[in-house]
């Protein structure tokens, strides 16, 4: 209803239903960039070419300068660029050898490189050193990628010790569930999908935006139902528009014009 009486102010503002509708477009992405964070930031990639330029900038100055080769590597293993990120953090784990993040990325580099027992023993390394290290991420970004090679079985005993160290995580455990359904554990995967919702709700406001579009993805419905409520909305806009082109036009323009047959006769002489 809201948003329907936010359309109708706009429309009386502008005078055209599809200038008003992209108005309306244009703050729902102002508002979830900054509330919701479900679409996609559009200046998220811009931002990150120019620090990969910058970094490159540096290396190309002085090719053993571990930080900016820490740097690129990392940038490579969040594109999920594993095999562009390997040599980039060994370059980099050999200039800063007691690095926890270099030797911490390089393991996931390994794991996405295919080569999950060097990529484990160093993060396991890793962690015995340091338990609190990043408070059990490891385990999750591991988990992540043991998915996505297909090693499903490995990927729940990852998964599930991440999990233990932070409960409330939703990502966690709507990846938990996926490994779970994989493995043929049905009912312990809608488990942790309920589970994964019901940490969502519970959640404070600053957390729900990065952890939402999990939580979309555990209980889909949600996602559906404010699809539908859009689409309906779009339909009224359009049947709106085409009302108000029709009243526009000029009946006179559109009045059928009398034949001669229909003319009245001339008065005829006797």
């Amino acid at each position: 209803m809201t948003k329907w009486v936010l359309f109708s102010a706009l429309w009386w503002l502008t005078g055209n239903p599809l200038l008003a509708l992209c108005a309306l477009l244009l703050f729902a992405l102002v508002v979830d960039r900054a509330f919701v964070g479900l679409l996609p930031d559009p200046l998220r990639g811009w931002r990150a070419w120019r620090r990969r330029l910058e970094l490159n900038r540096c290396i190309s100055n002085n090719p053993y300068d571990g930080p900016s080769l820490l740097g690129l590597g990392r940038d490579a293993v969040e594109r999920w660029k594993h095999r562009e990120a390997r040599p980039l953090l060994e370059r980099a784990l050999e200039r800063m050898p007691g690095e926890a993040e270099a030797r911490y990325l390089l393991g996931l580099a390994e794991i996405g490189c295919d080569d999950v027992k060097t990529g484990i023993e160093r993060i396991r390394a890793l962690l015995a050193e340091q338990p609190r290290y990043r408070f059990g991420e490891p385990w999750l970004e591991v988990g992540a990628r043991l998915l996505s090679l297909g090693r499903d079985r490995e990927a729940v005993e990852a998964l599930q010790g991440f999990v233990q160290i932070q409960p409330a995580s939703v990502r966690g455990r709507y990846l938990l569930a996926i490994a779970l359904a994989r493995t043929g554990e049905r009912a312990r995967a809608r488990q942790e999908r309920r589970r994964a919702w019901e940490e969502f709700v519970t959640l404070p406001r600053f957390r729900r935006k990065h952890d939402r579009r999990y939580a979309w993805r555990a209980n889909p419905r949600r996602p559906l139902l404010y699809g539908a409520v859009a689409i309906a909305m779009a339909v009224l806009v359009a049947a709106a528009y085409v009302g108000t082109g029709a009243a526009a036009v000029d009946p006179a323009a559109v009045a059928p014009v009398a034949s001669d047959s229909d003319a009245e006769p001339e008065a005829v002489d006797l």
